[in-house]
Formats: structure tokens, C-alpha cells, sequence
């Protein structure tokens, strides 16, 4: 048999001569298909996925539109060329020939990245197969990547790169398995400058000999065995086969041979810089040792305290174990995962905690194994925790804990599911008193009959079935297999047979003393309930009016629920979370809010369902809201509000993903006058036709697809789908028409009559913008004189923030970001006070956050003040003040708690003269080393800690972690050693400043003025700028040499004093 891997390609050729006709050409256009709506990929065999039908054996696919989903291929079809990357909108293509499918291009040439703007990648994986009849062009003009991930590429012609004068492309080829068979090969232009494959497995083959050129290309660099993770573990072997005419250049990346295998070896990953923030690192990787990768031959120490842990998920070896040795204190932690056994010899003990000072824990997840060879000394001088979740750990020797006179070690060993088998058991020392077992699941074999040892042991509390957790719903179960020499003892949990399910039970959390606190408890916990937990033939109630959430996770059933009934008013919800599955029975009807007085709510998540097994009643005589948040609701038969003509109820539906299944609907009763479906993502079912009436109900308000925020812009989709005689209405949401594209609002809030005498608006609601909120797109302005206050409570993000930009008067600006509000903008530069003329505020409180994506300019050409209470500012790329010669803008920043982040920092421009920050707790984190400039800064009176108050009762830190491009600087504060000053003095005479902003002249005014009263003026430094004396009546200040900012004046009358804020324009 001939097995050269190229000659068949012959055959292909010959098939396609004879089927070269007019071409028809076809555009691979997906988001033309409503089907791939938030899809990431579609197939190439839908004909909705092309401009003009699916790629014919004669025809020409081309990939050029912007932003086009990945093209998926898992059956067989011919085209006569295809174009990846060509012209037209786009910039990307991705095209992915999956397992079963396989793409035939005729004797014309096919390319990828034909136009230089393109970057495209081609991806064959397993059983995955491209034949190419004519030449492949990889990279014409532009950038193409190719990963040959298990499948076959075949090029009949020739396969290159830039073939031409004029061509600039560049490629990459990533080999990881699998074949690429070359008929042509061009020494310089398949693999040109600029381009290269990257092999660690599969094969190449070229026809005839190449040796020479494939040596030249590797030692060029155009040929690698790194792979995209850039290991240096693989040689490449280029061989000849055949002779003469058929000989073939073969291709492969060998695996290095491993260093010799270390005698003893000890965790050390602090050592490897690679390890710099991790929480855990590879065993299998020699620089997180001190002696390189263990062996079978190699004694394994794990001595160095608080080292990050240790994973193991490969096969490995070891002569010995020994976990927690050595003379310091602290922890070690060994986990065995998926694919991870470890075995250790039969010549050596292995232990954990040997010595004193460790704490350590050994994890064997499920699918990890662990074969000690001999003893294992669990728990030696020290405490150790073992956690068996799913793995097995095998003991060939002795199980025990403290074993010999003197040692004092303790251990426990949890078994949630998976194994443990020992040889060995010592009634005494394999769990001494101190030591425990904890069984939840999995089984733990013992060669021998030790049932009454055990039973012993569990009589004693040292073999429990309560799990981390402590709760008591396991029974031990010790039985006997096997028989004589083969008898094996065998310990599970049993779990406890579930009390009678009751005929009604009431949720009632506030019965359960664990709820104390707590928002929300399980609807599979007993003491919830006034009669235990639910079963199927159960009436489910929720009459306690503002009792905490109850949560579904898992399976349960009921014969009824009732949201929301009895005498009392409030409100009752209950939330159905990943996994959890609420089904109801066919002989009841089920409701929420049916009492008057309830406001109930029914949250379904992504995940969860409810089968609502007859009529659901959504709204009987209260107001039930339902969130379909991507879980799925199915109703057997009616779904009505206020379904009866003596009932009031009112519902509101949210769907924004998921499915809801209705059986029956009523075109009057089942969405009456007041309640509304609000849809926008997911689908909406009805058995039979409905359309006229979902139509007219989405006309007169009661459908909408505006979202839970108002601010979605959709059009509501009602179709027919299913069979003539059985059709379903199928009701879902499409993207409305486009809108001109808006490139900045403006804060506008006077514009919303909600606001008449408010002092602060919400950022989220759209009528307080000249083009609505902002979104990751537009720019978000501040430029309307005298606007009142901006404050965000959630997640928000724009292109630019500009706070302060515009006119010629005197103005202000004040964002504040409140608890649970984040604002992140983009790459682009944001800024406070851009012109001269404002006064700009930035507060960000506890629990809110600020991401600048880009620069951040604090006070360009106005005043910038910031008050970081709690809340954390990160800045991406610069951070800066009157950063360039013609600004002149200043900055004050006050840190009274929360963290300022920095990536860039100017020694000069970020905070230049007549700017400060003021840190009196908090942090400032800014990368690199700058303790030289800011220690500068900190003597030019640009740092100081005296707060607002003015107060010197802080000291200044400025300290650095890591070196070179990891160093960290951090800036913090700590109260001052002394007695500080007393508290301001409460004063009978009442101080008045007006007015207050100033742009100049302020009146002091003092009721009761004594003689002798006088007042000083601090800056925002604390340093004092003004002082005098009080004259009767009033005292006129003129500020009006002093830098626009903040200002303390201070008052003294007859010893006391008293401190007022004042702001200068």
C-alpha cells in the first residue's frame, strides 16, 4: 500500500477539473440572521448566514463584513474558492472546520487575509479536514493565523505568504496535532521574513527533499517548538522518507529528554518569579523547587512556611513525602486534582505536619489519587487536615496520627466523596483522642475486621457524619465484607430518612435562630417551616408578611404554593436559583399576592424552573411582580391576574431571558388593564394562535420591551411557529431601528420636571441628559451652569467623564459615586475643571468606585477638588494637573479613606504647585519606586495629612514593595504619638461667613463679639494664609489675592473656637 500522505490529493484534482463553471459568489453575513441574535458562532451549511445562499461547488465565498461571528463547518461540502478577509467592512474573520467536516476548494487559488487590513484566523480541529486543490495564500496583505488543532490541511498547490512583490502579509502556523501535507514548498516566500510555524505535535509533510531549507528556516527563527505558551520543552526533527521521486520532508517537534532526577527537593515557588500573585503553583514545573522536579528516586520536603500551594495533575513520583517539616511555623498545602496521582515508594514512610510548628492540608479532588507506598503519618508534631473530595488516597502501610511516645501531632480527615483504603488500623493511634474522622460521603475500606474499633471510635466523637457544616442528617454505617483472611471493613454515611411530609406548612424563618441576620434561607432547611420542609402532596403558604427570601437550589415539590396569603400586609419572595426546580400539581391551582395586602415577588435565574402543574394565578387580589431572569417558567394550564370579577390583583412581568411556557391564555383576563409583560430577551410561548391579541395588547401598553431600567430599545416580535393544526405563539423582542449615533450628553437635570427642588439627581435616568444617559460610546459632559449635584448607585460606564467644560462665568460641577456605584470610562482621556472658570467636585463614598480607562486629568484649567471617602479611583494611564505648559488649573485631593490607584506618574505634572493631597487615612498605591519624589513633595507642603479639619494629628508613610517593574509604592497615614489637640469647643456666639462661595470678599460675622476675638484662615493644607482681628459688628475679609479652593476659617472668642468651611471661586 502506498501510504504517502500527499499522492491522493491527485485524485481530488482531477474531481474539480470537470465542475468549473460560472461562479456565483456568496457573503458570509450572520448578523443578517435574527436566529444568531448574542450568538458567538453559526454555521456555514444556513443559508441565512450568506448574502446570497449557501457557497455552492462552483461558487466563491467571501468573509468581509465588520464584526461577523465565527463561521462553523462540521459536514462535507465544495466550493470552488474561498476568500478569508477580503475587502469590504470588516477587519476579522474566523472560519472553523469542526469534527465531520471537511472543505474542498477547486483548482483556483483560496487565501486568508487579502486585504491588509484583515487579521483571520483558520482553525481544523480533530476529524476536521481542508483540502486545497489550487495554491493557499496565507496572509496576502494582511495578518493570518492558522492552528491546526487535530485536523488535516491538504495544499495541492502551492501554500505561501506575500507570494508577491508588493504583498505585505505575514502568517502563523500553530502545529498542535494533526497533519499539514504540502505538494509545493518555496524556500522564502511559504515562510517569508516577518512569518512562522510554531510545532508541538502533528506532523508536516512536504513533497520532495527540504531538509536543508527547513533547518535554514528554524535557525532563522521562522520555525518553532514553543507553542503559544512559549515552552522550551520540544526539538524539532526534520527527516526524509521515500527516495528519488517520492521522497517526502517529514516534519515533527520531539519532547526534550528530562533532567536527571534529584535526590531530595524542596517546595520553593517564591523562587520562581512566574509565580509572582498566584495562590498556587505546579509541581510538575523545576524552578518552583530548589533541586528540580521530584522523582521516584526523591525525597519531597515541603519546609518552607506559607510557600502557596502545590498542585498536582499529571502522574508524578516520589520516593517520600514530607508535608510541614523543619524548623519554622506556619502552613503547607498539597492538592492532588483531576488527572493528578502521586505515588511514593515502599522503601519510606510519608507524613504531614511533622513538625510542630505546621499546620498543613493535604486535598484530593475528585478524579486525584493518592498511593502512599508505606506508612503515612498523618499528623506528627504538628495538625493536619486531609479533604477527600471525590479522589481516592490508597495507605499500603500504617494510618496514624501521633503514633510514638512524645510526638503530639492531631489530625482530621474529611470524606466527602471518593475513597480511603488502608492495610493497616491501629484501634489507638491511627485516631488518637484530639483527632477526628468526618464522613459525609465516599467510603473508607479497611483490610480486616475492625467493626467494633470503629464503633468504638464513633461512641467516643471521633468518627462524625456532620461535615464542615455540623449538620446532623447522616447515620454511620459500619458492615463487614468478605470473609476470614479477606474480611474488609467498610464505613459510609447514611443519610437520614426524611421526617412525613406534611399537609401544610408555613414559611416562618424567623422560627430558626441561624437566620439571625441573614436575607435570605433555604426552602429545604425544616426549622423554616412551621410543619417541616415541603413535599408533594404539601400546601405551601407565605403568610408571614416581611419574612427574609426563601431560595430553591435544588429538586422539591409541593402541592400548592400560595405567595403571599392571610390577614397581614407586606411583602413575601421567593427566589428559584441555578439548579433549583419547583414543580406543583396537576390537582391545585397555585398564586402570589393572593391576599389584598401582600406585594410579592418571584424571581426566576438562569438555571432555575418552575412547573406550575394547573392555573398559576399571578396576582389575585394584591401585586405580584415575576423576574425571568433566564430561567424557565411552565404553566399547565391558565395563567390570569385578577382572574375573577370580585378580584383586584395587578402583575408585572419581567422577562429579560429565559422562557415562559403558557398552555392556555385568556385575551381579557390573562394580562387585564394594569398589569404588564415587559420583555426584553427571551421568548414568550402560548399553545395556539394569539398574535392579533399579543399584537393589540403590545399597542395599548400592556406588553412593553422597555427593561427593568425603562432604557431598553426593542420592538416586540409575535410569531406563529409549530404545525397548521397545532400552532404555538412564539413572542420575542428585536433590535428597533437605528438611531444617528450620539457622541456626547450633557448634564441637564433642570430640563427633568421630576427634579424641581431637589439638590441631586440620579446619573441613570435618562431625562436628566440632553441625549440620555451615557453609554460606553458617548461622552459624558458637565457644562449647564448651576446644575445640581450627579450621583451614581450602579454600574455605569462612558466614553469621557468631563466634569466642568464650557462658558465664560464662574461655575461648578459635583459627581458624587455612591455605595454600590462603579463608573468606567475608556481609554480616553477624562477630566475635572477642563476650563478656567469651574469649580469641579468629585466624591466617591464608601462601597463606590471610579475606573479611568485612560488619562486622568484633576484640574486642567479650573479648580479640581476630590474626596475620596471609601470608595477607590483607579487610573489606567496618567494621572496629571495643568499636565501641559498652557493649562493652569489646580487640584486638591483629599484620601479620608478607600484607595487612589496609579499606573503612570509624572514627577512634576501630577501634582505641580498650588495642588495637594490631603491623605488622612487610606491609601494612595502608585506602580513603580517614587519614594524620592513624593518624600519632595511631601517637604513642598503638596502631601500633607491634616484633613479638612486642619488638623496635625497624622504622620506621613511612604513605603515600597517589590523591585524594578514590580515595585509598588504606597502612601498611607498613622495618628501621631502626643496628646492631640481638644476638640473644637462648642461656643455659644454663632459665626456667620456670607457669602459662601466667595469669589473674593467674605463678612465674618460674630453674635455676642468680645473684645479681643480674632479668626486665621487655613488652606487646604493646613498651613495658615490670613489672620486678624474680629471688629464689632462685622469683619470684611478680602480673599481675593488667594487660588480658588477650600479654605478653613477659624474663629477665637474668650479661649474657645470654632472652624467653618469656606469655598473660594
Amino acid at each position: 500500500m502506498n501510504t504517502n500522505p500527499l499522492k491522493y490529493l491527485a485524485v481530488f484534482l482531477l474531481m474539480t477539473l470537470n465542475h468549473l463553471v460560472l461562479a456565483q459568489t456568496t457573503v458570509w453575513n450572520p448578523a443578517a440572521n435574527p436566529d444568531n441574535t448574542d450568538a458567538t458562532e453559526a454555521s456555514w451549511a444556513v443559508v441565512n448566514n450568506w448574502t446570497n445562499g449557501v457557497p455552492t461547488s462552483t461558487g466563491v465565498a467571501i468573509f468581509n463584513v465588520q464584526d461577523a461571528i465565527s463561521c462553523t463547518l462540521d459536514q462535507v461540502v465544495t466550493v470552488n474558492k474561498f476568500v478569508l478577509g477580503d475587502g469590504g467592512t470588516g477587519s476579522t474573520a474566523r472560519l472553523v472546520i469542526k469534527n465531520g467536516g471537511e472543505l474542498t476548494t477547486g483548482v483556483d487559488w483560496s487565501g486568508t487575509a487579502w486585504t491588509d487590513a484583515y487579521h483571520t484566523e483558520l482553525v481544523v480541529e480533530e476529524g476536521g479536514l481542508i483540502n486545497f486543490m489550487g495554491h493557499f495564500w496565507n496572509g496576502w496583505q494582511g495578518h493570518s493565523d492558522v492552528f491546526i488543532t487535530g485536523g488535516i490541511v491538504n495544499v495541492a498547490g502551492m501554500l505561501g505568504t506575500a507570494f508577491e512583490e508588493g504583498t505585505n502579509g505575514t502568517s502563523v502556523i500553530y502545529i498542535q496535532s494533526g497533519n499539514l501535507n504540502l505538494q509545493q514548498f518555496h524556500p522564502e516566500k511559504t515562510i517569508p521574513d516577518g512569518s512562522f510555524w510554531n510545532l508541538t505535535g502533528g506532523t508536516v509533510s512536504i513533497q520532495g527533499d527540504h531538509k536543508d531549507n527547513i533547518e535554514n528556516l528554524a535557525a532563522q527563527g521562522r520555525i518553532l517548538t514553543t507553542g503559544q505558551s512559549g515552552e522550551e520543552n520540544r526539538t524539532l526533527s526534520v527527516v526524509l522518507q521515500g527516495a528519488d521521486a517520492e521522497v517526502v520532508t517529514v516534519i515533527t517537534a520531539e519532547e526534550n529528554v528530562e533532567a536527571p532526577v534529584p535526590a531530595e527537593t524542596v517546595w520553593n515557588p517564591a523562587a520562581n518569579p512566574d509565580n509572582a500573585g498566584a495562590t498556587a503553583a505546579s509541581w510538575s514545573v523545576a524552578a518552583n523547587w530548589t533541586n528540580g522536579v521530584p522523582g521516584e528516586i526523591t525525597v519531597v520536603k515541603f519546609t518552607k512556611a506559607g510557600a502557596i500551594d502545590c498542585e498536582i495533575d499529571r502522574s508524578v513520583k516520589a520516593k517520600q513525602v514530607v508535608l510541614g517539616d523543619g524548623e519554622e511555623s506556619g502552613s503547607a498545602r498539597l492538592i492532588i486534582k483531576d488527572g493528578g496521582f502521586l505515588s511514593t515508594s515502599a522503601d519510606a514512610w510519608s507524613g504531614a505536619a511533622w513538625a510542630a510548628g505546621f499546620d498543613t492540608d493535604l486535598v484530593v479532588e475528585q478524579g486525584g489519587t493518592i498511593d502512599f507506598g508505606q506508612h503515612f503519618w498523618n499528623g506528627w508534631q504538628g495538625h493536619s487536615d486531609v479533604f477527600i473530595t471525590g479522589g481516592i488516597v490508597n495507605v499500603a502501610g500504617m494510618l496514624g496520627t501521633a503514633f510514638e511516645e512524645g510526638t503530639n501531632g492531631t489530625s482530621v480527615i474529611y470524606i466527602q466523596s471518593g475513597n480511603l483504603n488502608l492495610q493497616q488500623f491501629h484501634p489507638e493511634k491511627t485516631i488518637p483522642d484530639g483527632s477526628f474522622w468526618n464522613l459525609t460521603g465516599g467510603t473508607v475500606s479497611i483490610q480486616g475486621d475492625h467493626k467494633d474499633n470503629i464503633e468504638n471510635l464513633a461512641a467516643q466523637g471521633r468518627i462524625l457524619t456532620t461535615g464542615q457544616s455540623g449538620e446532623e442528617n447522616r447515620t454511620l454505617s459500619v458492615v463487614l465484607q468478605g470473609a476470614d483472611a479477606e474480611v474488609v471493613t467498610v464505613i459510609t454515611a447514611e443519610e437520614n430518612v426524611e421526617a412525613p411530609v406534611p399537609a401544610e406548612t408555613v414559611w416562618n424563618p424567623a422560627a430558626n435562630p441561624d437566620n439571625a441576620g441573614a436575607t435570605a434561607a433555604s426552602w429545604s432547611v425544616a426549622a423554616n417551616w412551621t410543619n417541616g420542609v415541603p413535599g408533594e402532596i404539601t400546601v405551601v403558604k407565605f403568610t408571614k408578611a416581611g419574612a427574609i427570601d426563601c431560595e430553591i437550589d435544588r429538586s422539591v415539590k409541593a402541592k400548592q404554593v400560595v405567595l403571599g396569603d392571610g390577614e397581614e400586609s407586606g411583602s413575601a419572595r421567593l427566589i428559584i436559583k441555578d439548579g433549583g426546580f419547583l414543580s406543583t400539581s396537576a390537582d391545585a391551582w397555585s398564586g402570589a399576592a393572593w391576599a389584598a395586602g401582600f406585594d410579592t415577588d418571584l424571581v426566576v435565574e438562569q438555571g432555575g424552573t418552575i412547573d406550575f402543574g394547573q392555573h398559576f394565578w399571578n396576582g389575585w387580589q394584591g401585586n405580584s411582580t415575576v423576574y425571568l431572569r433566564g430561567g424557565r417558567i411552565n404553566v399547565a394550564n391558565m395563567y390570569g391576574t385578577a382572574f375573577e370579577d370580585n378580584t383586584t390583583g395587578t402583575s408585572t412581568t419581567y422577562i429579560t431571558s429565559g422562557e415562559m411556557n403558557l398552555n392556555e391564555f385568556h385575551a381579557e383576563k390573562s394580562l387585564p388593564d394594569g398589569s404588564v409583560w415587559n420583555i426584553t430577551n427571551g421568548f414568550v410561548y402560548i399553545k395556539g394562535n394569539h398574535k392579533s391579541v399579543i399584537e393589540n395588547l403590545y399597542q395599548s401598553g400592556r406588553i412593553l420591551t422597555t427593561g427593568e431600567d425603562g432604557q431598553a430599545d426593542l420592538s416586540l416580535k409575535v410569531e406563529i411557529i409549530g404545525l397548521e393544526n397545532d400552532p404555538i405563539t412564539k413572542i420575542s423582542t428585536t433590535t428597533a431601528p437605528t438611531e444617528p449615533e450620539i457622541v456626547e450628553t450633557v448634564w441637564n437635570p433642570m430640563a427633568n420636571p421630576d427634579n424641581e427642588g431637589a439638590t441631586s439627581a440620579s446619573w441613570s435616568v435618562a431625562a436628566n441628559w440632553t441625549e440620555g444617559v451615557p453609554t460606553p460610546k458617548v461622552i459624558a459632559k458637565f457644562n449647564i451652569p448651576d446644575a445640581i449635584n450627579c450621583y451614581i448607585d450602579q454600574r455605569v460606564g462612558a466614553k469621557q467623564l468631563i466634569l466642568g467644560d464650557g462658558g465664560e462665568e464662574a461655575q461648578s460641577a459635583k459627581l458624587i459615586v455612591k455605595n454600590g456605584g462603579a463608573l468606567q470610562t475608556s481609554e480616553e482621556w477624562s477630566g475635572l475643571a477642563w476650563t478656567a472658570n469651574y469649580a469641579a467636585e468629585l466624591v466617591v463614598e464608601e462601597g463606590g468606585e471610579i475606573n479611568f480607562g485612560g488619562h486622568f486629568w484633576n484640574g486642567w484649567d479650573g479648580h479640581a477638588t476630590v474626596f475620596i471617602q471609601g470608595g477607590i479611583i483607579n487610573v489606567n494611564q496618567m494621572y496629571g494637573t495643568a499636565f501641559d505648559e498652557s493649562s493652569a488649573g489646580t487640584s486638591i485631593t483629599y484620601v479620608e479613606a478607600g484607595e487612589l490607584n496609579l499606573i503612570d506618574f509624572h514627577p512634576e505634572k501630577s501634582l505641580p504647585d498650588g495642588s495637594v493631597w490631603n491623605i488622612t487615612a487610606g491609601s494612595i498605591y502608585i506602580k513603580g519606586d517614587h519614594r524620592a519624589t513624593l518624600t519632595s513633595l511631601q517637604e513642598l507642603g503638596r502631601i500633607v495629612t491634616t484633613g479638612e479639619s486642619g488638623e496635625e494629628d497624622r504622620e506621613l508613610l511612604i513605603e515600597v514593595s517589590g523591585e524594578g517593574e514590580q515595585a509598588l509604592t504606597r502612601i498611607h497615614t498613622k495618628e501621631k504619638v502626643g496628646t492631640p489637640e481638644p476638640p473644637l469647643s462648642t461656643v455659644e456666639q454663632r459665626v456667620i461667613l456670607s457669602p459662601n462661595p466667595t469669589s473674593g470678599m467674605v463678612l465674618i460675622n460674630v453674635k455676642n463679639q468680645q473684645e479681643g476675638d480674632n479668626f486665621v484662615v487655613y488652606n487646604s493644607a493646613g498651613h495658615m494664609v490670613m489672620q486678624g482681628a474680629l471688629t464689632p459688628m462685622q469683619t470684611n475679609v478680602n480673599l481675593q489675592d488667594l487660588p480658588a479652593g477650600v479654605y478653613y476659617v477659624t474663629v477665637f472668642t474668650s479661649g474657645q473656637r470654632t472652624s467653618h468651611k469656606l469655598m473660594k471661586r
